[in-house]
């Protein structure tokens, strides 16, 4: 969660732990405090337009 709402980004781990949205417009989080998951995503549906 980050500021209350859900959120679904590539977990990165390393000298920094990173969460990177896979949509080059969003700026990759690096998280400075505590770090709670709530699940792994597993794989997705998406509807693309016609």
């Amino acid at each position: 969660m980050i500021d209350d709402g859900f959120t679904s980004k590539q977990l990165i781990l390393g000298e920094n732990i990173i969460l990177r949205a896979q949509n080059e417009n969003y700026t990759d989080i690096v998280v400075k405090g505590s770090l709670e998951l709530f699940g792994v995503m597993a794989s997705s549906i998406r509807r693309f337009k016609r």
